[in-house]
């Protein structure tokens, strides 16, 4: 009678992650939201700063075509920015506006030090910053010491963020755009 006890112990296969990515009415997947999240705050702040075209906002973002259309899809179904349709001098044209609650998704974001904006994604092994930083990029000056990331720019721009867990990780790439910094860190 215990043969019949370990039969049903192969039930854990239906777990394969491919069929869970492929079916986007499955919400929590929390090693693949992290990223779009980052970005939908990177678009969004843009959105805040002013862009209000998407041709603006892929130049700022460099993000891809089809990559924004799904993001700005995403963020208008969640309330987050309107699309309104105007007529313009070369005929109708279409600008993105953040709603009330989109602009209270960014503000919810910003740190106590001075509005500045960061995001922090936690992988596996690895953690991903990304946080919006005065340039140039030949000022900036970043450190991880002790479990806290000093961050260093121009015009008297410091930042100490506390990040747990990375006392025995180190700073391996480093990228600065459009007034954006990314740090992997593992």
């Amino acid at each position: 009678m215990t043969e019949p006890e370990h039969k049903p112990e192969p039930e854990p296969e239906p777990e394969p992650e491919p069929e869970h990515e492929s079916e986007p009415e499955h919400e929590p997947e929390p090693e693949h939201k992290p990223e779009p999240k980052t970005k939908h705050l990177l678009v969004l702040e843009r959105m805040n700063r002013g862009a209000k075209n998407f041709e603006k906002i892929q130049k700022i973002t460099g993000l891809e075509r089809d990559e924004l259309a799904s993001i700005l899809e995403d963020l208008e179904k969640r309330g987050l920015m309107k699309v309104e349709e105007k007529s313009g001098l070369f005929g109708p044209k279409v600008e993105l506006y953040l709603t009330d609650k989109g602009s209270a998704k960014i503000h919810s974001k910003r740190s106590r030090g001075k509005d500045w904006v960061y995001d922090l994604i936690r992988g596996d092994n690895e953690l991903i910053f990304v946080a919006e930083v005065p340039g140039p990029d030949d000022k900036i000056m970043v450190r991880l010491i002790d479990g806290v990331l000093y961050v260093r720019s121009s015009g008297g721009f410091s930042r100490e963020v506390p990040i747990d867990g990375s006392q025995e990780m180190n700073l391996t790439d480093f990228k600065y755009r459009n007034g954006v910094l990314t740090l992997r860190i593992n």
